[in-house]
């Protein structure tokens, strides 16, 4: 007579329970590896549109002066150095146009509101065609230097955590 050897329901389940084990302990590692690089990837790409608005406005358009800035909109400003160069979906005025729930939406990194307002007056809002929320707010530099502005942007829109070094982060530009 031969014995048919075979793993008993224990041994299967002990196995099955180490694997589920590992898996755990691996996996979060894995996706935090992941998000990064997503999150690093689009950031990059925001840059790059940027940086290349930037340079196409100012090679087109001549260098604007801190006395042209304080003479302009903000609105008029953006029309004409950098809405050219950028593929925009949407113009939002407030934070709910744009998909937020208020006009501070954003966060800092311990988890209080930041102060950064969406105004019509003081900047312009807009989402591009690769989902990527701007808020251009150009100023004057201080002590006569030309043109600097503050140049927020949210990777991945209104979808939350909508926190700063997280899914939004700011550039700043001085000519």
């Amino acid at each position: 007579m031969s014995l048919k050897k075979a793993f008993t329901l224990a041994e299967v389940l002990i196995t099955l329970g180490i694997i589920g084990v590992v898996a755990a302990m691996t996996l979060p590692v894995l996706f935090n590896s992941i998000e990064k690089t997503i999150t690093v990837n689009k950031l990059k790409r925001a840059m790059a549109e940027v940086n290349q608005g930037y340079r196409m406005g100012f090679t087109e358009n001549g260098a604007m002066t801190e006395r042209d800035l304080t003479n302009v909109t903000p609105k008029d400003y953006f029309d004409t150095y950098w809405k050219p160069y950028f593929k925009v979906s949407q113009f939002c005025l407030t934070g709910p146009e744009c998909g937020y729930a208020t006009n501070k939406p954003f966060k800092s990194k311990n988890g209080t509101r930041n102060a950064t307002l969406m105004t019509q007056r003081s900047n312009v809002s807009y989402i591009t065609n690769n989902g990527f929320f701007y808020l251009f707010q150009p100023r004057a530099g201080v002590s006569g230097n030309i043109a600097q502005h503050t140049i927020l942007v949210d990777i991945n829109g209104s979808k939350l955590p909508n926190t700063f070094c997280k899914d939004v982060f700011i550039f700043r530009v001085t000519a």
